[in-house]
C-alpha cells in the first residue's frame, strides 16, 4: 500500500512539474513581442503615440550624454537673421559625434528639402530601461548625387544604443523608417519605442508609418496608413 502511494505521489509531482512548465511556456509565448504587437490595431498604436512620453532630448542642451559626445564647427559664418530659429541657420557647419574615443558620425549641415536655410544636424540623447540611446538626423550629401551637389533630398537617420557596455547601431531603414522621422516615444511595453515615419513629400502614393521597435530583441511591427 505504501509503495503504491509513493508511486502515485511521484506521478502527481511529475505531472505538476510538466503542467507548470507548459503553463510557463504558454505565458511566455503569450507575452512575446509578436503576440503583443499583433493584438494591436492601428488606432491602438496611434493612441499610444499621441499619449506617449518623449525620452530623447537635444544633446546641445544636456549636461550629460552618457558615453556619447559631440562637437559643432562653423566652416562659414552666415549673416545674422533674427527671424531664423534653431536648428535653421544661414551659416555652414560640421557636426562630429563620438562614442567614447571613436568617431561615429561626421557630416556637414545642409538644406532641408528645397528649404533656402540650412538645418543643423540634430543630435538627441535619452535613457530607456538601462539603455542609452542616441539619435542623429542630418540633411546631408547622403546618398551622393552629382545632380544635387548641394545635398537636396539627402536625409540621414542614425540610431545608436548602449547597454552595459554593449554598443551597436540600429539601421532604421531596416525597420521601416522612410524619408522622414518625427518624434520617438516610449510605449507602454518595457524597452519598446514608437517611431513615426513618412514617405518623401512628393511620393505618390505617400504613406505614413507607426513602427513598434523592441530595442532588446530588435523585433518590430509596422502600421501603415495614408492619413493621420
Amino acid at each position: 500500500m505504501k509503495k503504491r502511494l509513493k508511486v502515485v505521489l511521484a506521478g502527481l509531482i511529475v505531472f505538476a512539474v510538466i503542467q507548470g512548465c507548459e503553463k510557463n511556456s504558454i505565458s511566455q509565448e503569450l507575452d512575446s513581442f509578436d503576440s503583443w504587437s499583433n493584438s494591436l490595431s492601428l488606432a491602438d498604436v496611434q493612441a499610444m503615440y499621441n499619449s506617449g512620453e518623449s525620452f530623447m532630448f537635444d544633446a546641445r542642451y544636456l549636461s550629460y550624454t552618457g558615453p556619447f559626445s559631440m562637437k559643432d564647427s562653423i566652416t562659414n559664418l552666415g549673416v545674422d537673421n533674427e527671424d531664423m530659429e534653431y536648428p535653421y541657420t544661414n551659416s555652414e557647419g560640421l557636426t562630429k559625434v563620438s562614442y567614447r574615443d571613436s568617431l561615429i558620425f561626421q557630416n556637414s549641415w545642409n538644406n532641408y528639402y528645397m528649404d533656402p536655410a540650412r538645418s543643423m544636424t540634430m543630435v538627441r540623447f535619452g535613457e530607456l530601461h538601462n539603455l542609452q540611446c542616441l539619435r542623429i538626423t542630418n540633411q546631408s550629401h547622403f546618398p551622393p548625387n552629382l545632380e544635387w551637389t548641394n545635398g537636396y533630398y539627402g536625409t540621414e537617420h542614425r540610431f545608436f544604443i548602449e547597454k552595459e557596455g554593449d554598443f551597436k547601431e540600429l539601421i532604421l531603414k531596416d525597420y521601416g523608417v522612410s524619408y522622414s522621422l518625427a518624434e520617438i516615444k516610449k510605449s507602454p511595453r518595457e524597452g519598446v519605442i514608437i517611431l513615426l515615419s513618412s514617405d518623401f513629400p512628393r511620393s505618390f502614393p505617400k504613406f505614413n508609418y507607426l513602427i513598434l521597435l523592441d530595442l532588446c530583441s530588435e523585433n518590430y511591427k509596422i502600421f501603415k496608413f495614408d492619413h493621420w
